[in-house]
């Protein structure tokens, strides 16, 4: 086909420069703000759950002791506190009764734990542990030097699985050179109450034993073998001191002296004794502070069970035991858990600052005492 020169003068300038257009730009959504939601009204709180009341405390002695002495107990003072932890708080004052003495193995510590029961009352809880009476079931030697009596008064210091080592303070008239006098006994030799023994059967020749005196113008040296060195020294001091010669050898001379609440037993010299003059003698005796006085007058009431006994100190509650069942017990007042109550007992009394209660579902089955 022939172009005409018109035509190919059009189509020639699109060859190179005639494009088709661009599209326009899409135009942009509008842009959509969403305004911030009004702040939410704070829920009203409601008001918490008291905690659920965890009960009384359970007093706990600790497991395994070395020793547990049982029998009569009685307080070395006429009272002492009883713990409801080892650390305290004091619930009730003790005195004596029927008790188990409990003695934690190692050093003595600050207290030790003592079940007691006396007067419908049975309590458990920590004493001090230089509180107790302690005494000799047995004649047994203190340093090799002294043995003791059933008046000797002992202490602790340490306490072994079945073992005890014991002290005791020296009469002023008679020095120990190393002191203390101490030993180391089987549980059973140790008693918290005072025995019956007599301390001289087991002194080897005492029933030959002559009377003597010792000299009164000097210290007289005291050995555990004939000649040898002093571990004590008595004091005999301007008035006569009797003792009982059991034995002469040489120079020396072996005796037997009940000084204070101990028998001691040694070598002296021979010149230091001498035959007595004359007889001496002494007594003793003691007395005891004034027990409690129970004025008011409350509803008495008598239990078929036994009862558990509660300490409230502070905000604290303690459950320290139990009043045995056909005690009387005083009700002197009660709220909707527990009634205050009182025990008449000379053994055992509230703390001061203690409040002894019982749960009341314990006494539903309490009736008044027969007349």
């Amino acid at each position: 086909m022939a172009w005409s020169k018109h035509a190919v003068a059009l189509v020639l300038p699109c060859l190179w420069g005639c494009t088709t257009p661009a599209p326009p730009p899409p135009k942009a959504a509008p842009l959509e703000v969403t305004p911030p939601a009004p702040p939410e009204e704070p829920a009203a709180e409601e008001p918490a759950a008291p905690p659920p009341d965890p009960g009384p405390i359970t007093v706990e002695l600790p497991a395994n002791p070395a020793c547990v002495l049982e029998g009569d107990w009685s307080a070395r003072k006429w009272r002492t506190g009883m713990l409801a932890r080892p650390d305290g708080p004091v619930f009730a004052e003790v005195s004596d009764g029927s008790g188990r003495l409990h003695f934690p193995s190692g050093k003595r510590p600050a207290s030790q734990g003592l079940q007691l029961s006396a007067d419908g009352i049975y309590v458990a809880g920590y004493v001090d542990a230089g509180a107790s009476d302690l005494r000799a079931a047995k004649a047994f030697w203190l340093s090799g030097l002294a043995l003791t009596t059933p008046a000797t008064r002992l202490d602790w210091s340490e306490a072994a699985p079945g073992q005890l080592t014991v002290t005791t303070e020296p009469p002023s008239a008679l020095q120990v050179l190393s002191p203390p006098l101490s030993a180391v006994v089987p549980c059973p030799d140790v008693a918290t109450k005072t025995g019956t023994f007599k301390a001289v059967s087991a002194i080897e020749g005492f029933s030959k034993a002559k009377p003597r005196e010792l000299v009164s113008d000097r210290l007289v040296d005291i050995a555990t073998e004939p000649g040898g060195a002093p571990v004590a020294r008595a004091s005999p001091g301007s008035s006569s001191v009797d003792v009982s010669l059991l034995e002469v050898r040489g120079a020396s001379s072996r005796i037997a002296w009940e000084v204070g609440t101990l028998v001691v037993v040694g070598w002296v010299k021979s010149s230091d004794i001498h035959v007595p003059k004359g007889l001496s003698g002494y007594g003793r005796g003691y007395g005891l502070g004034g027990n409690p006085r129970y004025a008011d007058d409350y509803k008495k009431v008598v239990c078929p069970g036994d009862v558990q006994l509660y300490a409230e100190i502070g905000v604290e509650t303690f459950l320290t035991g139990r009043i045995l069942a056909g005690t009387v017990i005083e009700l002197v007042s009660a709220n909707d858990r527990t009634t205050a109550v009182r025990v008449r007992s000379q053994s055992i009394v509230p703390a001061s600052g203690a409040l002894w209660t019982v749960p009341n579902p314990d006494l539903r089955d309490c009736l008044s005492p027969p007349s």
